[in-house]
């Protein structure tokens, strides 16, 4: 028993299992994808492993940002893959320059440019690269275009593991439906739905202003 709580100490002490880094990116960028991950949607922060990492970045942002009376074009860069090397534990984020008109927002969508800051607020080395998207940004697969950049197998997306008893052939005339234990973990069906709500305010953010008008004014009459 002893042994066993030793070895369970130097697991939780050991700092290469601990390690972690946020990394957050501002509401004109979003996160694509992440080297090793399987991302549903776009994200603005997200928690990384010390070490090399590579992210999938995307400058977006309306032409007009400031116009809050109606929606102006939208404005994207292509993705840009960031690799940099994480610390061990703190924070990361992408810090670009202010950009006050729409002409400053349409130059920058072409060349963008920006810092990667610490918590110490020192800068962290990396290295950028500009990908091209084929086809339509709103059928675009960026977990398979960032592991294809690094020439590594695209990863797999996780399945959902079905709640006990769900299954169609089952009726409950014949079969018990089985209850789950105090120590058994069932899945959140909440998960579930915050992908698709992740999905969806992706493809939102990726559609154009006409596109966007058209889905608003058919929720609204739903």
């Amino acid at each position: 028993m002893k042994k066993w709580l030793l070895l369970i100490s130097g697991l939780l002490m050991a700092p290469s299992l601990l390690a972690a880094v946020t990394l957050t990116v501002p509401m004109n960028y979003q996160l694509l994808a992440v080297q090793g991950k399987h991302l549903p949607g776009a994200l603005n922060s997200i928690e990384l492993p010390a070490g090399r990492q590579s992210v999938l970045v995307q400058f977006i942002s309306q032409e007009n940002p400031y116009n809050v009376n109606e929606l102006s074009a939208l404005v994207r860069s292509k993705p840009i893959r960031i690799d940099f090397v994480a610390p061990e534990q703190g924070e990361i984020r992408l810090k670009p320059p202010i950009l006050t008109t729409p002409d400053d927002i349409k130059r920058y969508a072409k060349q963008p440019s920006f810092s990667l800051i610490d918590e110490k607020n020192g800068e962290v080395a990396y290295q950028a690269q500009m990908l091209t998207v084929q086809g339509s940004p709103l059928n675009a697969d960026y977990n398979d275009m960032l592991a294809k950049s690094l020439g590594l197998p695209a990863v797999k997306k996780m399945e959902m593991t079905p709640l006990s008893g769900s299954s169609p052939q089952t009726s409950p005339s014949t079969a018990q439906q089985p209850q789950p234990s105090s120590d058994t973990t069932v899945p959140a069906a909440g998960d579930a739905s915050q992908d698709r709500i992740e999905q969806l305010k992706a493809q939102f953010m990726a559609a154009s202003p006409q596109e966007r008008k058209a889905f608003l004014s058919w929720a609204v009459s739903q």
